[in-house]
């Protein structure tokens, strides 16, 4: 039962969210219903996983779901931040009920996808899922300016996604295994310098590092609050970190050049954000 659950909390809030968008919009009730139950389920599902930690799941010798200590802390703050953003939005969104409560369970179920797999094909999939469901959340009230910061935002992360595709398939030329937990590489060569680059640069885009941070302001600024609230300034940040921790502390063997990069890297957007900030009147760019 408790590796299994790993497959039914990524499965049920998918498939909710498809229900959501296939009832009728007379049924706000039972939608609101279904969310609320399924985040609350999520949590109790994500709290039980990270007591019983560490959790594999096998399929055919292929190593496809995984929680330790860090995706199941991940999963963890994704399903808190899950249930308060649905409990908020019973209230604060009036039109495209059904459609909006479909994505956020569906972007919930996507997330537990991206914490959880320990296959790297599964992961890349849920990883471009998220971003289709930031495009169709952000552009959900249908607006000009909305469609326009939807459509910088999946540029953007979705540009990044590709140099993912490109770093994992060569993690898997060097070791032969798509599985996270089995593959273990050392920055020594052009190749491995390479693949470890590519998965920080999606990273940081996913996180809005700089230089990949101005999809951040446009979606704060010109998407529904709980929208804001839910991918830019909670999951996305939470899934970017997580990729690079997962690259930097179990993937690759980190030396002193990577180090320097993600030091700069922190450093740099640190202190321009904070620059940038400081001449932004605008209260939702200025959280963004």
């Amino acid at each position: 039962m408790p590796k299994s659950l790993l497959i039914n909390l990524i499965v049920a809030p998918i498939v909710a969210g498809v229900v959501c968008l296939l009832l009728p919009n007379r049924l706000k009730f039972f939608v609101k219903v279904i969310a609320f139950f399924v985040s609350l389920a999520s949590l109790t599902g994500a709290i039980f996983v990270f007591v019983k930690r560490p959790l594999v799941l096998e399929l055919g010798g292929q190593s496809i779901a995984l929680a330790d200590t860090l995706s199941a802390f991940i999963a963890l703050a994704v399903s808190v931040f899950a249930l308060l953003i649905t409990i908020y939005s019973f209230t604060f969104i009036r039109e495209s009920f059904n459609r909006y409560f479909g994505y956020l369970l569906m972007t919930l179920g996507a997330s537990f996808g991206v914490a959880y797999a320990d296959n790297m094909i599964v992961f890349i999939t849920f990883w471009g899922f998220l971003a289709v469901l930031l495009y169709l959340l952000v552009n959900i009230q249908g607006t000009d300016r909305a469609a326009a910061s939807a459509k910088k935002a999946l540029i953007i992360i979705g540009g990044t996604d590709a140099l993912m595709i490109f770093g994992i398939g060569l993690i898997w030329a060097l070791t032969g295994t798509f599985a996270f937990s089995k593959a273990h590489l050392a920055l020594t060569g052009a190749m491995s310098y390479c693949a470890y680059f590519s998965l920080a640069i999606a990273s940081f885009a996913k996180a809005g590092a700089m230089p990949f941070h101005s999809w951040l302001p446009d979606v704060a600024e010109d998407g529904p609050t709980p929208v804001t609230a839910y991918l830019p300034a909670s999951l996305d940040k939470l899934l970017g970190i997580y990729l690079l921790a997962r690259a930097s502390l179990s993937l690759f063997t980190m030396n002193g050049i990577s180090n320097f990069v993600l030091a700069a890297t922190g450093s740099v957007t640190i202190v321009l954000a904070v620059i940038i900030a400081l001449v932004q009147h605008d209260l939702k760019r200025l959280l963004g």
